[in-house]
């Protein structure tokens, strides 16, 4: 990294390192005048193929500056795999002082360990620092502190919202009872029944359906109607329609559960009550994301604590990692 003005520290002066732990790449660089903070990078979601990759958390000027060493992991596995991502996370903060011995630099334990991580990492940074991870992970780190950032807070609940989007949206289009996972069979039929310009401009259905996703996504906010028709967050969360409830090489067994859900048309009394009663009402396998004997289970989720810390009333920001979810029943 080149030097840019302000800094107080040479980057070219600081200790870098990479490797392989337990099937994961990682890099590690500790500044020369280090100050005995250690801050973990969880990387967000990169797909479901074979290949690995690892780089350094966007704040690495501000952390080698400030004298902060930092860490990251490839994981082991890719795909939407956040039990993964905490063990290999854990795994490689434990590993920390003796990668530097081998590296031939002799450091004391850090006085603290931090935890930072966009979108799929935001959701690993929030569950790495739960209970249920102390109490379950076979890799465990007490961290002093985390800062989730355009994280899924909402484990699988995101996918419930999904769900919810999309059951709303057949019941609206006519097709209320149609199998869910089928959705590639009646998309354009929907497509065409909410929207004649899809998405920025609704017909008088998709204008109901419109109100009912920001009920779903959060409420009533500013500029709602200019997210919806020139954002990316909500083709993308549409896009994820048609998903048999599992999440691919993650969770086998359907996740999505609607039931707690009531959708309101923004001033349609009579037609919210018709919408509620015509909607399917989906229900998760009872196992699909249990907890586990050999440490995290499969989709680990930040539990009411982290919530009420980190506020998931941000409707579907721009992280959605739609692409998680298990496309093998609408491949066409």
């Amino acid at each position: 990294m080149p030097a840019a003005a302000g800094d107080v520290t040479d980057m070219a002066t600081t200790s870098r390192w990479a490797g392989v732990l337990g099937g994961a790449a990682y890099r590690v660089e500790v500044p020369a005048n280090w100050n005995g903070k250690l801050v973990m990078y969880a990387h967000g979601y990169a797909g479901t193929g074979a290949a690995l990759g690892v780089g350094p958390p966007s704040i690495r000027r501000y952390l080698v500056q400030n004298g902060y060493a930092w860490a990251s992991s490839s994981y082991s596995k890719n795909y939407y795999d956040v039990r993964v991502g905490v063990e290999d996370t854990n795994a490689l903060a434990n590993e920390f002082i003796k990668i530097a011995a081998k590296n031939s630099r002799t450091l004391t334990a850090p006085t603290k360990i931090y935890i930072t991580g966009h979108s799929m990492g935001g959701h690993i940074t929030a569950a790495a620092i739960e209970d249920e991870a102390q109490a379950t992970a076979v890799n465990k780190v007490k961290y002093a502190g985390a800062v989730p950032m355009c994280g899924v807070l909402g484990d699988t609940e995101l996918f419930n919202q999904f769900a919810a989007m999309q059951v709303t949206a057949q019941a609206l289009a006519g097709l209320p009872s149609y199998p869910t996972d089928k959705f590639a069979e009646i998309k354009t039929m929907v497509d065409t029944a909410l929207f004649t310009t899809f998405p920025s401009v609704p017909t008088a259905a998709g204008a109901k359906y419109l109100s009912v996703v920001k009920g779903i996504t959060g409420g009533d906010r500013p500029m709602f109607d200019l997210g919806i028709a020139f954002g990316g967050s909500f083709p993308s969360a549409y896009g994820t329609f048609g998903s048999d409830g599992t999440v691919t090489g993650i969770l086998n067994k359907n996740v999505l559960d609607t039931r707690a859900y009531t959708y309101t048309i923004t001033g349609d009394v009579a037609g919210s009550t018709a919408l509620n009663a015509a909607v399917l009402k989906l229900t998760a396998a009872t196992d699909a994301n249990r907890l586990r004997t050999d440490g995290l289970r499969w989709t680990p989720r930040p539990m009411a604590s982290s919530r009420s810390r980190w506020s998931r009333s941000t409707p579907w920001a721009t992280c959605l990692c739609p692409s998680a979810w298990s496309r093998s029943t609408r491949s066409g």
